[in-house]
């Protein structure tokens, strides 16, 4: 009987010993109420969501996406950022300048909206983006399978109760855009700043934090 006990402990100690050593635990991450998020580019950012700041190994850093953290290369997390102005059609997440937080629409034909509550919104927070005629964009909310357009009061809406409306990204400095309208000199703007949820609306351009967005690319 110690033989055999003695036996299974040895191969047990084996066992670990011939595990490689990584020098680097990941903390456990967690999905943020659903599945962890997939689509983020694996030579960009981790498929991984942390409840807190991870600790990153050596050339990443740690980024907060919407309620989510995750490690992102220190250089290619900027140069992917600015990748979406070159307007190729991809899949992208939108980020909130001031506070880091997603673009997101839970019902069709319902405001576009950032949000601090703490669910991961999956592929509602999914934009695609298209291109349309002389430079434009069409984006398009992939969990809801619709376009925006503009309602009567400038609100920013996805749905199919009017055709897609073009806009047009351009460059706001420091890996930052703002989304403006091509029929009227207006931007998207966060309708209440200080709001743990803020529509968001065509207003004039006043190159203030809460006009500018951040693209990151998905896999498509």
């Amino acid at each position: 009987m110690f033989s055999k006990i003695l036996t299974v402990g040895l191969a047990a100690l084996t066992f670990v010993r011939a595990a490689p050593a990584t020098g680097f635990q990941a903390p456990m991450a967690i999905s943020c109420n659903v599945n962890v998020p997939v689509n983020f580019q694996s030579d960009i950012c981790w498929r991984a969501c942390f409840p807190e700041s991870p600790t990153c190994p050596e050339g990443w850093s740690s980024r907060k996406l919407g309620y989510c953290y995750t490690c992102c290369k220190d250089d290619d997390f900027h140069s992917a950022s600015a990748a979406a102005y070159s307007l190729e059609p991809g899949l992208y997440r939108i980020l909130d300048v001031p506070t880091g937080t997603l673009l997101r629409d839970y019902s069709r034909d319902g405001p576009v909206f950032v949000s601090l509550t703490k669910e991961w919104p999956g592929d509602f927070a999914v934009w695609k983006v298209e291109e349309a005629q002389d430079g434009a964009v069409i984006i398009s909310n992939i969990g809801l399978g619709s376009p925006v357009y503009a309602g009567n009061d400038k609100t920013i809406i996805a749905g199919y109760e009017r055709p897609p409306v073009p806009f047009a990204i351009e460059s706001a400095g420091d890996d930052t855009f703002v989304i403006k309208s091509v029929f009227e000199d207006l931007v998207w703007t966060r309708k209440n700043p200080g709001s743990v949820r803020s529509d968001v609306q065509l207003r004039p351009a006043n190159g203030d934090d809460s006009q500018k967005w951040r693209f990151i690319p998905l896999d498509n």
